[in-house]
């Protein structure tokens, strides 16, 4: 759940939120700082996520990515002909 529904939830309630320590709460200001955060969060996410993409693409170049090794679920046909 984005800040911005959890604000919006709260105001709908008839909440009111403050935070102490840092100015972050259900007034204007907090609001906008809670939206700054989660922009930044966001950001960094999706920064880390194209890091990763990209060691990936590396690695498979260089045959060293071998990706998830198989579930249960993947070996599902495999398991049933040695039942079956």
């Amino acid at each position: 759940m984005t800040c911005k529904i959890m604000v919006h939830k709260l105001r709908l309630n008839v909440i009111a939120l403050k935070v102490i320590e840092q100015a972050i709460g259900t007034s204007a200001a907090g609001k906008a700082f809670l939206d700054m955060l989660g922009v930044f969060a966001e950001f960094e996410m999706n920064t880390r996520r194209e890091r990763q993409l990209e060691d990936i693409a590396k690695a498979k170049l260089e045959g060293r990515y071998l990706g998830r090794k198989p579930t249960v679920q993947a070996k599902n046909q495999q398991v049933v002909g040695l039942i079956g």
